[in-house]
This record gives structure tokens, C-alpha cells and sequence, in this order.
């Protein structure tokens, strides 16, 4: 972004310096210094001596491109970009809401584990609000992108998630009629609501960290 508002200002300054002589059609340049075409040679000492009193004060060609110069880098000034998805911050509040009343369903379902009821877990996965919880981790770990546990949120959410669709699948092939250890299942569950547990204690930490503006360097 910085060579690209240093080439526009480079690019504005040359038209400027084209437009120059156009623009400057109505002055002589003496000495470097401006001066006004009408009574140029009865004034040609006035100008190379510095004007008389009666003369407004002039302008050094040096002056007018410093100060075009000056307006130009002001005018392509770049904003500075956070360092986070802006979106995904933004939206960290409402996407912790959801990931923690999935960790409320989640307990409410270790009932169903215990019975080895494939099919209520199987919907139960498939239903709001647990069925947003990827959408919901996403955003969070995209949102703390610039924090400082920004890997840590990341590998708890993978933790996470590899137990969740350990559980799915567990579930599906009990559905299907093939023998699921009681004990694997279970464990699958625990390591599942354990998992969002972890996330969360990350993520409350990251959310609550303003948005991080990237600095000059």
C-alpha cells in the first residue's frame, strides 16, 4: 500500500509539472521566482531585486512544487488496516453467544450417550445451535487472528473439532448397525465437550481484545 500512495504521488506531481507551463503561461520566471507578464521589462529589476512595495510577495518555483508535494502525500495517505479480519472481530460477540449455549446443549446430551441413542446425538449434531459451531469458531479465531494466543486458539479449535466429528461418526456407524464400544463413544463425548471448554477459555480472552491497527514500520 506504501509504493502504491508513493506512486500516485509521484504520478500527481509530474501532471502537475506538465501542466506547469500552461498554468504558467500568465507568469515569467526570473531568478526562479514568478513574475507577472504585464510590465515584465519595467519590473525585470523588481523581481530579480526581491519586488517592490507596491508588488504582492512572490512565489519560488521550489515553494509551489514543495507545497504541491506536501497536498499530494496528504491526499494518498493509505488508512491503516487492522491487523484481524475487521468482520470476524466485529462479530466475536455474537459468535461466542453461540459457541456457549452449544457447550449448554452438549451436556444435555450425555443422556443419549449413555443409551447409545445413535440417532438423537445424530440429529441433535445436525440441528441449531450446535450445527453453527464451526461458522461460530471460525469467526472466533479469524477475530483473534492478532492476539496473542492467536496459534493457541487455532489448535484448540482443530481439538475441538477433530472430537466432534469423531463423535458424528461414531454415531453414524451405530445407526447403521455396526457394534460401537460403549467406552469409545462416551470418550468421544467427553473429549468433545472438554474440547469446546478449552476453545472457549481462549476465545472469551481473545474477544475481549480491541482491534489491533497495523503500524508503519
Amino acid at each position: 500500500m506504501k509504493i502504491a500512495a508513493t506512486a500516485i504521488s509521484f504520478l500527481l506531481s509530474l501532471l502537475l509539472l506538465l501542466l506547469l507551463p500552461s498554468i504558467g503561461h500568465g507568469f515569467l520566471l526570473v531568478e526562479n521566482q514568478l513574475c507577472p507578464p504585464t510590465r515584465q521589462h519595467s519590473h525585470l529589476e523588481a523581481c530579480t531585486t526581491g519586488g517592490s512595495k507596491d508588488e504582492a510577495p512572490t512565489t519560488t518555483r521550489d515553494e509551489f512544487l514543495a507545497q504541491v508535494a506536501a497536498m499530494t502525500t496528504v491526499a494518498v495517505s493509505p488508512a491503516r488496516p487492522a491487523r484481524a479480519d475487521i468482520t470476524s472481530k466485529l462479530a466475536s460477540s455474537a459468535a461466542l453467544r453461540n459457541a456457549k449455549s452449544v457447550q449448554k446443549k452438549l451436556s444435555t446430551l450425555e443422556l443419549y450417550v449413555v443409551q447409545q441413542d445413535y440417532v438423537s446425538i445424530k440429529e441433535s449434531l445436525r440441528v441449531a445451535p450446535v450445527s453453527d459451531i464451526r461458522k461460530s469458531c471460525t469467526t472466533l479465531v479469524r477475530g483473534g487472528d492478532d492476539g496473542p494466543d492467536a496459534q493457541q486458539l487455532e489448535g484448540r479449535y482443530n481439538t475441538f473439532m477433530s472430537s466432534l466429528e469423531r463423535l458424528d461418526s461414531l454415531a453414524s456407524v451405530g445407526m447403521r448397525g455396526r457394534k460401537v464400544s460403549s467406552g469409545d463413544f462416551y470418550a468421544a463425548y467427553k473429549s468433545t465437550v472438554d474440547g469446546l471448554v478449552s476453545f472457549l477459555e481462549v476465545a472469551q480472552e481473545a474477544a475481549d481484545i480491541p482491534v489491533q491497527y497495523a503500524t508503519d514500520e
